[in-house]
């Protein structure tokens, strides 16, 4: 058996505490319309008359590729076609911060996005992780963090957050090609009051990262290959084994779980 990242306390409960979110908000959820073909969207808001503007959203379809590729070409947020395609939205910035305590299953993003007249930027910043959780999926998380960052001369921006869970499972060959089923659930908050239709677009704006994926192996576009496919394989054949206190921790956030359900 090989070898793989041992999540620490800090990632395990990332990935705790984002099943407990999304499980205990099963219900009430709004059909959003989707243009996306095979593709379901799904939008669920948190708010209250002049009060934050928080939603979550959720998204599934399909993408002619493995499990191990989608999660590599979701974690890679800075990969050149996803610049490309962040600039071509004409957001302001999104970059890679590195540090030296950084582990090899993890990342940390910050992104500016460009929000329509009179309202001010949104900066974000988050920390992605990935898991495998059996043969057939891996799971990307990611939450806000804490990091100060320069961007330049790019005026004033307001700080949203956005955690979620990117989920790839294999579904076997369809007419010879491997193909995977991707689900994405995520929790927005805009910081501050906006108004319902920028916030569907909003929402809908981040779900369309499933009907990138299966555009970009449908269509065979240029992508990263060459460090995809590294990630893909460390992903692909690196199994994450637990020490007596992980297993612990796995076996707590199970119970927590079923707790939110009943709630």
């Amino acid at each position: 058996r090989k070898r793989g990242v041992m999540l620490d306390d800090v990632q395990e409960k990332v990935f705790q505490e984002l099943e407990a979110l999304f499980r205990s908000e099963a219900g009430g959820w709004e059909k959003l319309k989707s243009s996306y073909e095979g593709m379901e969207m799904g939008i669920k808001k948190q708010q209250k008359k002049g009060e934050r503007s928080i939603a979550l959203g959720k998204a599934k379809g399909t993408a002619d590729c493995t499990a191990e590729e989608a999660a590599a070409w979701f974690f890679e947020y800075c990969s050149r076609q996803r610049m490309k395609e962040d600039r071509e939205a004409q957001n302001l910035a999104r970059l890679e911060i590195r540090t030296d305590t950084m582990r090899p299953n993890e990342k940390i993003f910050a992104s500016v996005k460009k929000f329509p007249f009179l309202l001010n930027n949104r900066e974000f910043v988050q920390k992605f992780i990935w898991r495998r959780i059996n043969e057939n999926t891996v799971v990307v998380a990611w939450q806000p963090v804490e990091k100060r960052v320069d961007y330049g001369n790019i005026g004033k921006v307001v700080k949203g957050t956005t955690r979620g869970l990117f989920k790839a499972t294999n579904i076997g060959n369809t007419e010879g090609a491997t193909s995977c089923e991707i689900e994405l659930f995520q929790h927005l908050d805009g910081g501050g009051f906006l108004k319902e239709s920028l916030v569907n677009r909003r929402v809908q704006r981040q779900l369309k990262v499933v009907k990138s994926i299966a555009a970009t192996f449908n269509c065979d576009k240029e992508v990263d290959k060459a460090e995809m496919t590294k990630i893909a394989n460390i992903i692909k054949t690196e199994e994450q084994e637990y020490n007596d206190n992980e297993k612990e921790a796995i076996r707590e956030g199970k119970e927590f779980y079923e707790k939110c359900k009943r709630m």
